[in-house]
């Protein structure tokens, strides 16, 4: 009896429910603490990202390089003599292959960051960690690049909407230039750049291929209507155009393999038209189940289709114009009489448009480095809207012809940096901190990246020489 009494009062004192432990005294007034609970609220908002998908990548890609860098191949390939078509294709790939691998080895090295727990790398931190560099370094080179590229962009916005509005407006104060470029950036610009996420710009940046498709279009049916064509028969808009824009082809035609000291011209544009590594860190980070692998996947895709869209903007701007084809494609046609001309304006304006906040996100990232508390979630609207507001004020007084000498030599010094020197130092230091890790280096990717590290310089003296070679030659003609 004793011994069923005592396993009476065990399985009683079984079935009282447990009280539960009190948390730490710690715990408690830390989830007390005034503002501990805003705080935690808003801190997975400031890592959650809206991730893309490979196919927004390719898009953004697309969007990102084809709008400034397809419109001066033309020129380009002419000022070679012209430059042979064996020449300026593999100009075309070797760059854009090396892009896409400097790219890739950016997506890499973010890649092993995260490994080693690092949530959210950036350009900047990857150069500190593997290069052992100043995070200013690659943050004040991108904020130059990117807002010169900018500036270049609100500057041919302004040539290039104030001429279309000129055309199908009736005259007024509101066809002024620096109306109409206060109104496109206020209205279009400025809120597109106050965006976060390179995801929510998907629809402007299909929208941005759909002008560059449409600005091809006229290209091609212009060309094969021959209204622009030179000789005894003038095309119908050739016989109203300005001598210097009439169409001019030297015999032969299409050389194959001709080379010239203008051929240098080409590889600058190509150099620069591949550029978009301000945002190569950005883009993997970003990208929806990121690995190096899938991006570098993405990567190609989308370069290839800029290539496409390179090689066809080339080909047949020269084969319309020739020697007469101009640094901007678009000004070799009738600005007032050939409406399609206008139509094709339209589509590049707005592919640029839609291609700004692309290249801002470079510049507000490095700016975020450079700056935190100017980029804070409190300051940065009025940040972004400062910058948006000095770049249209600039663009304002000065056109694109204005800036195109200064940004080609930034372009080429800075672009050489951020896409060649910069991710191959960042790249070396990877494979090193691998090697010690007792992982497999290939000795060939170690010597690859020491020689990028010289052609980038190369490039960028180049590149300067070239621009100025150039502009003097523009002058004299």
């Amino acid at each position: 009896q004793q011994q069923q009494q005592q396993q009476q009062q065990q399985q009683q004192q079984g079935a009282q429910p447990q009280q539960p432990q009190s948390p730490p005294l710690l715990v408690v007034a830390a989830q007390q603490a005034p503002g501990a609970q805003a705080r935690a609220s808003q801190e997975p908002q400031r890592h959650a990202h809206h991730l893309m998908s490979p196919a927004t990548l390719m898009f953004n890609l697309v969007a990102d390089l084809a709008p400034h860098g397809m419109l001066p191949l033309a020129y380009g390939l002419a000022r070679g003599g012209p430059t042979g078509v064996v020449p300026a294709a593999l100009i075309l790939l070797v760059f854009a292959a090396l892009s896409t691998y400097t790219m890739s080895s950016l997506g890499t090295a973010a890649a092993a960051a995260r490994a080693r727990g690092e949530e959210e790398p950036t350009y900047a931190s990857l150069y500190q960690r593997f290069a052992g560099g100043r995070a200013w370094v690659p943050n004040v080179s991108n904020v130059l690049l990117c807002y010169g590229c900018c500036l270049f962009y609100s500057a041919f916005l302004g040539d290039l909407c104030s001429g279309v509005a000129s055309a199908v407006l009736p005259a007024g104060p509101w066809n002024r230039r620096w109306v109409v470029l206060s109104a496109l950036s206020g209205l279009v610009v400025l809120p597109l750049c106050q965006l976060e996420d390179l995801s929510a710009l998907q629809p402007t940046s299909v929208a941005g291929v759909g002008g560059v498709l449409v600005t091809l279009a006229f290209i091609a049916t212009r060309l094969a209507d021959g209204s622009y064509a030179p000789g005894p028969a003038l095309g119908r808009f050739a016989a109203s155009m300005p001598a210097r824009l009439v169409a001019s082809h030297p015999e032969p035609r299409f050389p194959l393999w001709r080379v010239d000291v203008g051929t240098l011209v080409l590889a600058n544009m190509a150099c620069v038209g591949f550029l978009s590594h301000y945002n190569g860190v950005k883009y993997f980070a970003e990208l929806r189940g990121a690995t190096p692998r899938g991006y570098t996947r993405a990567l190609r895709v989308g370069v290839g289709l800029a290539v496409l869209v390179f090689a066809a903007t080339m080909g047949m701007g020269y084969a319309s114009f020739g020697s007469a084809a101009q640094p901007l494609l678009l000004n070799n046609y009738h600005g007032s009489e050939d409406a399609l001309a206008t139509v094709a304006r339209v589509g590049i304006g707005m592919s640029i448009t839609f291609a700004y906040p692309l290249m801002f996100a470079g510049l507000k990232d490095a700016l975020r480095g450079l700056a935190p508390g100017w980029m804070g979630d409190r300051a940065r609207p009025l940040t972004v809207a400062a910058v948006v507001a000095s770049l249209t004020a600039i663009a304002s007084q000065c056109g694109e012809a204005d800036v195109s000498v200064v940004l080609g030599i930034v372009g080429s010094v800075l672009g050489g940096a951020a896409a060649y020197v910069l991710p191959a130092l960042v790249n070396l230091g990877r494979l090193r901190e691998a090697a010690r890790a007792g992982e497999r280096v290939r000795a060939w990717e170690v010597g690859a990246n020491r020689a990028l590290m010289i052609a980038g310089a190369a490039f960028a003296a180049v590149g300067v020489g070239v621009t100025l070679w150039d502009g003097v030659q523009q002058h004299h003609h």
